[in-house]
């Protein structure tokens, strides 16, 4: 009965929230959506769907995603200093946002993702980041010569 009540509540009024609705639209695991996520910015139509966008962010799955991002950038922060000049490659980036937290001057990293949006969010970012070492390209996980980068170091 909660999951019923929960999918009727998010397929319904839910779409208050600029969260739920992009979620809809690109799947709740999307890189896109995870960005969203990361921001953590409750954004909706109408102040409710302001606060129903803020109980969707600070759910404790959330949480644990804006925290598995820390960990992940102090993890590759540490595995850049075994290279000297390394090339990072991440097969299904979305739009990276984690990337643009590693030093500019050590690596170059290319960001690979399916999703045409998420690519074209990622340049832009990095284009308006002045972030030259990271590039963005159509990427396909699934099929060995549809990766974005064939050699990486990390």
């Amino acid at each position: 009965m909660k999951y019923l009540l929960t999918r009727w509540m998010l397929q319904s009024v839910g779409r208050l929230s600029d969260g739920v609705r992009l979620g809809w639209r690109t799947g709740f695991d999307s890189g896109v959506m995870l960005e969203y996520v990361y921001e953590n910015r409750p954004r909706g139509i109408s102040p409710l769907g302001v606060w129903l966008d803020g109980l969707f962010l600070s759910n404790e799955v959330w949480d644990g995603v804006r925290s598995r991002r820390d960990l992940l950038i102090g993890q590759l922060t540490a595995a850049l200093g075994y290279y000297e000049r390394p090339t990072v490659f991440d097969m299904a980036a979305g739009v990276g946002s984690y990337l643009f937290a590693l030093p500019s001057e050590r690596a170059t990293i290319v960001a690979g993702d399916f999703a045409d949006e998420a690519v074209a969010a990622g340049q832009a970012k990095a284009l308006r980041l002045g972030r030259a070492d990271i590039v963005f390209r159509k990427s396909d996980a699934f099929r060995r010569e549809g990766l974005a980068c064939q050699a990486a170091d990390v």
